[in-house]
């Protein structure tokens, strides 16, 4: 998916993907990493892998939830290791994590 294509899709699902980190930091991952961040670093890695998505094989609601979902289960490991982050140091993380792998 071109950026813009992905920006647009992105954009519409915005308020959705909100409600959902919303939901889920209520649970344990709340208290180490807010709803503003999850949805940070789900928009990182969605834009990371946005060239796998393809509109053949399913439409991108579904698989940017499925990003989310990934992303944050990554986060309850890292939590439960007691490796999340939180704020900026983890935003600079997640921008040395991308220029390893573009």
């Amino acid at each position: 998916m071109d950026a813009a294509g992905f920006l647009r899709e992105y954009e519409s699902l915005a308020p959705a993907l909100h409600a959902w980190a919303r939901l889920r930091c209520q649970g344990p991952i709340g208290r180490a990493i807010t709803p503003e961040d999850l949805e940070q670093e789900v928009c990182l890695a969605a834009w990371a892998a946005r060239e796998r998505f393809d509109p053949r094989s399913g439409a991108f609601r579904p698989w940017l939830f499925g990003v989310a979902s990934r992303v944050a289960a990554e986060a309850l490991r890292r939590l439960a290791r007691g490796r999340l982050h939180r704020g900026r140091e983890r935003r600079v993380m997640l921008v040395r994590q991308l220029h390893r792998h573009p």
